[in-house]
């Protein structure tokens, strides 16, 4: 909530006044909590275990119109322990003599004051700056069950969230009082917290440690200095699955070249279908053997790999990382692999017929010569390793019968996946996508980016909007640990029909806004051009981290991207209806469909493709289609049962969705201007709310900016986060009358900027970097910018 009386201080140089502080007084160690006086002497700094947690700690107080600042220069503070276990007083003199109690109890500790009777009219707020460490992020730790997901570009701050975390130490420090508000600081966050004074504490620190480690065992932090963006590429797998050959791997690298690369797109990921002994085809497993192409690929996979690099792409390689599918390579290993308790070594499914047993020092060395083959020869810089998930599990099944019985899975998992992992570091800069297939946490650590959900299509399945359901599953998972722990990847973007332009937008949309792992798996070459110009949209994929740090419930219709740079915060809005559109049926609408269709097939001997079981349980038409089809059966057999399909007398209505903004962590107390992003149309100048209605697996992507007293911008038509990427600077000079505004241009692609007036007129605009066309649209002023090369180009806006 947002405490509009007071202004944050900052305790700008403690050294420059450590001539005039007195002596310090001993630190006073309550619980795990330590208290002492900065060095100007009129702040208070609170530790945890010697670790700086809270600085420049003051107490204003307001009272009949009059404030009281402990931290006021003719203030005089003096720390003394206090009568009671974890007590330390901070004896405060000045114009109203008072004590600052602070009470500390395990983890937390409260901040009070006595000596000041609680009467109607008097607040009291504490004002701190708060430490976590270099990349400190604002967030919710708790799920309050409202219909917000935020994120966070940048150091941005929510009204809706109460702490700081500390991904290094995995650690936050949460702010419990009436009315918290927090705002970007150099060195972190600022907070005023506390409210209308009474015999309650104003405010409490608590330091909650493991929040991710207590969930996940094998939690490790993301080294973004390494990995400081997210891959964006193209997949192989979701149009062309098992099925893909050389031809088609040479089609679409041409495509993506032309159309991506100066966009940010950088790798052409062959996925499964290229091995011998995994080829996929005829129901059989796609991971074969490691170290050999089959028929479809017949000059091999560095010839390949060649061809993509040739096309200024990083080539990139799926293998089932302990499957092998390969007969003719199990009967010349049979000791580097699993059996169960009969000798039988068929324990592998779709990852291949035969499962790695990874603490055979052999077979580990045989596959970390293959990787180092694969990196150094070959010439791949991208590898999805699949299958991790399934491999691991069946190795603690059949542990017994390993070559070495007494080291646990995890142990002995990992141990292999990092062997693996440095084989790939033989060369620099090599990126590691762990693929379960479904959010395979014990990689942590090891992999760059993990998969976090299923499969968004199946083979023989088109499209649909059970793929964006999908996606939103997995997000529901593992959403929090994205760009904390790895990189997320909720399953590659899909676009082409029978998607709708609603759909297309939607699915686009979730990508660009959670900036998680981005993989285009469709006929690029192909391709409608309106659906590769939404994709463009969203590349290079944006610097976006979660603040809800916990699995999600529930499908959330409100996404705020909350974006701070030093020149301007905003926030981009995402609005989706997720309802049904009555053509689909929705997994958890229809959770036994796949168990009954299933079990029909096995009573009738049919063996479907797995993408076409998706199609048949999620669309309402298939599903009719397939009861049709049992009724007329002459002999049904015994056992044989209808699908539910659920039945909508009339088309389900569209969605009023609201922005109010105090319940989205925005400010109710100002006026925001309001752009429609795939409209490219202003929508005005709001205060405490905005809504619009959307019918049902429809969004929209609203800007938010709060609105000055002069001309700024409100949209670009660029990127979806409307300024998070390619926006560089943006000034207003009142003397001049002139916006002055610095973006990076793609070559040969028009970027338009959407400037809102103000009230002034429009007079010229010119651009040093690229050329301009400036034209007034009633309160808009739209500069369309055009440059022959990438680079960066200033436009001043000049107004009259």
């Amino acid at each position: 909530m947002r405490i509009s009386f007071l202004t944050l201080f900052v305790v700008a140089s403690e050294a420059l006044l450590a001539a005039q502080t007195p002596a310090k007084p001993p630190a006073h160690k309550p619980s795990g909590w330590t208290a002492k006086l900065a060095a100007d002497g009129r702040h208070i700094e609170l530790a945890y275990r010697e670790q700086i947690l809270v600085s420049g700690l003051r107490v204003e107080i307001t009272s009949e119109g009059k404030k009281l600042s402990s931290g006021a220069a003719g203030a005089k503070l003096e720390l003394a322990a206090g009568a009671k276990s974890g007590e330390t007083v901070v004896k405060v003199q000045g114009p109203a003599s008072y004590e600052i109690v602070l009470v500390a109890s395990n983890s937390s500790v409260e901040v009070a004051l006595r000596g000041f009777a609680p009467k109607p009219g008097v607040r009291a707020v504490v004002e701190a700056e708060l430490h976590a460490g270099t990349e400190p992020l604002q967030a919710r730790l708790d799920d309050s069950g409202d219909d917000v997901q935020q994120m966070a570009s940048g150091r941005a701050a929510s009204g809706l969230n109460d702490s700081v975390y500390d991904r290094f130490r995995d650690q936050a420090l949460k702010v419990l009082a009436r009315e918290a508000r927090f705002t970007p600081s150099r060195s972190g966050f600022r907070v005023a917290a506390g409210g209308a004074l009474d015999m309650s504490p104003v405010c409490r620190f608590k330091l909650i440690e493991g929040i991710y480690s207590k969930r996940l065992p094998f939690y490790t932090p993301l080294d973004k200095k390494k990995w400081p963006k997210v891959p964006v590429g193209w997949c192989s797998w979701y149009y062309y699955f098992a099925h893909v050959k050389e031809e088609d791997i040479l089609r679409n690298s041409e495509a993506i070249a032309r159309d991506y690369i100066p966009f940010g797109l950088d790798y052409c990921l062959i996925d499964a279908g290229w091995q011998v002994g995994g080829d996929g085809e005829q129901g059989g497993p796609i991971g074969g053997n490691w170290t050999e192409a089959n028929e479809k690929f017949p000059h091999g996979m560095k010839w390949i790999a060649d061809k993509i690099r040739a096309e200024g792409l990083k080539p990139a390689l799926w293998l089932a990382v302990f499957g092998n599918g390969h007969e003719k390579f199990y009967k010349a290993h049979p000791s580097w692999f699993l059996h169960d308790e009969n000798g039988n070594a068929k324990l592998g499914t779709w990852f291949g017929t035969y499962v790695a047993d990874f603490s055979n020092p052999e077979l580990a060395k045989y596959l970390v010569d293959a990787y180092r083959h694969h990196t150094l020869e070959w010439g791949y810089d991208y590898f999805k390793l699949d299958g991790e998930n399934d491999t691991r599990d069946l190795f603690a099944r059949h542990r017994s019968r390993a070559y070495d019985p007494t080291i646990d899975a995890d142990t002995v998992f990992r141990e292999t996946l990092g062997r693996l992992r440095q084989a790939m570091s033989s060369k620099p800069n090599v990126f590691f996508s762990a693929c379960g297939p479904v959010y395979p946490t014990e990689s942590m650590g090891i992999a760059q980016a993990a998969r976090l959900g299923g499969d968004v299509v199946g083979d023989k399945e088109p499209p649909s909007f059970r793929g964006v359901r999908t996606a939103l599953d997995a997000m529901r998972r593992g959403y929090w640990t994205h760009n904390i722990a790895w990189f997320g990847d909720p399953d590659v973007l899909a676009v082409r029909p029978p998607l709708n332009d609603d759909e297309a937008r939607t699915w686009t949309s979730i990508l660009g806004l959670s900036g998680q792992l981005l993989m285009l798996s469709d006929d690029m070459a192909a391709l409608p051009n309106d659906r590769r110009e939404m994709i463009r949209k969203i590349i290079p994929v944006a610097d976006i981290t979660p603040m809800e740090l916990y699995p999600a419930a529930i499908d959330r219709p409100l996404w705020m991207l909350h974006v701070a740079r030093p020149f301007a915060s905003w926030t981009v809005a995402g609005l989706f209806n997720w309802d049904s559109d009555g053509r689909e049926i929705p997994a958890g609408e229809n959770s036994e469909a796949f168990n009954i269709l299933a079990r029909n097939d096995r009573l009738l001997g049919i063996q479907r493709e797995y993408g076409d079981q998706h199609e048949t349980v999620s669309i309402v038409e298939k599903a009719l289609e397939e009861n049709r089809r049992l009724d007329a059966l002459p002999n049904k057999p015994a056992g044989l049962q209808l699908l539910p399909v659920p039945a909508y007398l009339v088309p389900p209505p569209p969605r009023r969705l609201v922005v109010n903004f105090a319940k989205v962590g925005l400010d109710p107390a100002r006026e925001y201007l309001v752009f429609d992003f795939w409209k490219q149309k202003f929508l005005g100048k709001v205060r405490g709310e905005y809504s619009l209605e959307l019918p049902p697996h429809a969004s929209a992507v609203l800007a938010l900016r709060p609105a000055e007293d002069h001309p700024q911008l409100v949209g670009t038509d660029r990127h979806i986060t409307m300024g998070a990427v390619e926006l560089k600077d943006e000034k207003w000079d009142p003397a001049k009358k002139e916006l002055r505004i610095k973006v990076t241009l793609v070559e040969n692609y028009p970027t338009t900027l959407s400037v809102y007036t103000a009230g002034s007129r429009f007079k010229q605009a010119k651009a040093v970097g690229a050329g301009v066309d400036g034209s007034s649209e009633g309160e808009i002023v739209r500069a369309k910018l055009t440059s022959s090369k990438s680079g960066d180009a200033e436009i001043t806006i000049q107004f009259e």
